[in-house]
């Protein structure tokens, strides 16, 4: 069970059982009052079953109901939470249910650092559900989101670190001058944990420009490392770190962290491309173009996933499918994947 102050984090999903509010990606989903109980109670005992009669003594108390209405509620809560919503919460069958993803505290709580603009938080966190989706199209607004936050308060790091993160997709999708996004990149990370040390987006931020402009490896590593003890299930500190480590030819590794993503973010396309990745990497064609659909089912205006479809398809000599679900964006130019390992 975590402890107090009751705001969590599972998936793209924040959850404030004090102040009785689900957001999925910055929006607000409507809750009955006695669903949202039926949740808070799932989350606090998030990986253990929790029994029907435990869940009427937590929700209703003293008062008499049928079994029959858990399930309602369930229903409710599961529509909430959209295609994830059956994987997130397991029925076990005539004993009760259990909640399946990992969760811990929001950030902004578990290091005591909140914005004194409720805006601010709603911003940021647009800003980051739009870096998960590892679209190019996305990264504009991803971008836009921090400075609008950062404009509203300045003295908020998760606003800083967050447009450091901004900037290096900018810097990898090319929508920029590289090596001027990534020192903006930069200047943002530092100017990040300047504010709060214990700032994880900030270290990744910092992490990727030593890695990807500077080639500083064992800075990196460092960054990475420092990221993960103070967020272990830090979704791109974990991508980042499976890439360093297959740039370092230890290929089963990084597939291995990257894995580990699939928990908290299993409907995340920047998982999914992780692992395309890390197949292409190991040479393991089959399961990088399994991925890559996956990837595309989410978003299949996804780029990326057209490009490694590509070079899959080119590697193995299956020229006729390149014009095929690999392409499908009129006037993009499609190519072989740029980050491999020869």
């Amino acid at each position: 069970m975590l402890p107090s102050p009751e705001k969590y984090v599972f998936g793209e999903f924040t959850f404030d059982a004090a102040g009785r509010e689900l957001r999925r990606d910055g929006q607000a989903l409507a809750l009955a009052p006695k669903a949202h109980d039926v949740l808070a109670t799932l989350v606090r005992n998030a990986g253990r079953l929790v029994t029907k009669r435990e869940l009427l003594d937590q929700v209703w108390g003293d008062s008499f109901v049928e079994e029959g209405v858990l399930a309602v509620h369930i229903s409710g809560i599961r529509k909430a939470l959209g295609d994830g919503g059956r994987w997130y919460i397991e029925t076990v069958s005539k004993a009760g249910y259990r909640f399946r993803a990992r969760v811990e505290a929001a950030p902004e709580w578990r290091f005591g650092i909140l914005p004194a603009n409720s805006e601010v938080y709603e911003l940021v966190g647009r800003g980051r559900a739009c870096l998960l989706t590892a679209s190019l199209w996305e990264v504009p607004k991803a971008i836009e989101a921090f400075q609008r936050a950062i404009a509203l308060d300045p003295s908020w790091s998760a606003a800083h670190s967050g447009l450091a993160l901004a900037y290096c997709a900018q810097a990898q999708f090319r929508l920029s001058l590289t090596q001027q996004a990534y020192e903006q990149a930069r200047a943002a990370a530092l100017r990040a944990l300047a504010m709060d040390q214990a700032s994880a987006d900030a270290q990744v931020a910092l992490a990727t420009v030593l890695f990807l402009s500077d080639w500083n490896w064992t800075g990196a590593e460092r960054s990475l490392d420092r990221a993960l003890d103070l967020a272990p299930d830090h979704t791109q500190a974990q991508l980042l770190y499976g890439q360093l480590l297959e740039s370092l030819g230890r290929l089963e590794e990084g597939l291995r962290i990257k894995q580990r993503c699939l928990q908290n973010q299993p409907h995340s396309a920047a998982v999914h491309l992780g692992l395309v990745q890390s197949y292409w990497n190991l040479r393991n064609f089959e399961d990088s173009i399994r991925w890559a659909n996956r990837a595309l089912d989410l978003d299949p205006n996804q780029l990326l996933a057209r490009e490694f479809l590509a070079g899959v398809y080119w590697k193995t000599g299956d020229l006729t499918r390149i014009c095929a679900r690999s392409s499908g964006t009129p006037n993009v130019t499609v190519f072989p994947p740029r980050r491999s390992i020869p």
